[in-house]
């Protein structure tokens, strides 16, 4: 029944919106959990406030007290070292090789979808 749940290619149904937002509000309240355990000094009104759902720069998150420091993953490598007392040159990296964007299907036909 839900194989093509938010599918392009039909409006979605009462039953699919319902269910959609049951998950989004479990991955939420999941989302404002990790905050408040990570940001101990955050109140969870704070983190409610802030957990509005929009996208923000790193710069804003930082300024917010959602993130500690910016950097690039080359500078999270250099901390990972740090921490752990291993060299850089001990430190694997593991590529993904795979992402959605390399399926068969990504670009088989132009879809317009659906807007609520």
């Amino acid at each position: 029944r839900y194989k093509d749940m938010d599918s392009p290619l039909k409006p979605r149904d009462e039953d699919e919106r319902a269910l959609l937002q049951e998950l989004v509000a479990a991955q939420h309240e999941k989302f404002v959990e990790v905050v408040k355990t990570g940001r101990p000094r955050m109140t969870t009104r704070e983190v409610r406030d802030l957990a509005d759902g929009r996208i923000i720069s790193a710069q804003e998150a930082q300024e917010r007290g959602l993130i500690d420091k910016l950097g690039y993953l080359d500078d999270a490598y250099q901390r990972i070292s740090e921490l752990s007392g291993f060299s850089r040159n001990r430190l694997v990296r593991y590529a993904n090789a795979w992402h959605t964007g390399n399926n068969i299907y990504s670009n088989a036909f132009p879809v317009e979808p659906f807007s609520d």
